[in-house]
């Protein structure tokens, strides 16, 4: 028997809980996070992108987790919600030669083009403002969400 909840609350970091998490395929998704795991994140996008889950963002809405936000069919933030883009990073600090350094660079590289293309699709904003705000490190609140189409109402 397929399992179905009508709202999952979930409030840490984005990764592998989360996807799992989604699988009770819910209505609508109450996300509270600081960010996390892209390549969790693209893994999410794909599940959601065959599903129609509303999306609601209250207190942090960071890095990855803008991305869960856009995929939403519907999508809504608290008033005091709080956004932030930046540069990406791949976190293993393991790379020891040149060689290796590059390798992770085209992989970052490949990340952040896939991010921005994806916000630039789903809102009212292209690449280029999506790039400009990632490289500011930009905080933003859920005012200036509404405007550029990331959400489409404030609660």
């Amino acid at each position: 028997m397929k399992m179905k909840v009508k709202t999952l609350f979930y409030f840490g970091e984005i990764g592998g809980q989360l996807l799992s998490q989604l699988y009770l395929n819910p209505k609508t998704l109450i996300l509270m996070s600081t960010g996390g795991d892209l390549y969790a994140t693209f893994a999410i996008l794909d599940f959601l992108s065959e599903r129609k889950v509303d999306v609601v963002v209250t207190g942090t809405c960071f890095s990855a987790a803008i991305l869960i936000l856009a995929a939403g069919k519907r999508r809504y933030a608290t008033r005091r919600c709080r956004f932030f883009v930046h540069p990406h990073c791949l976190e293993n600090g393991r790379s020891q030669d040149l060689r290796e350094i590059r390798n992770e660079e085209g992989e970052l590289a490949r990340m952040e083009r896939e991010y921005i293309a994806f916000l630039a699709k789903r809102t009212k904003r292209g690449a280029k403002w999506w790039e400009a705000a990632i490289r500011d490190e930009s905080y933003f609140g859920a005012e200036l969400a509404l405007r550029i189409g990331l959400i489409n109402k404030i609660l």
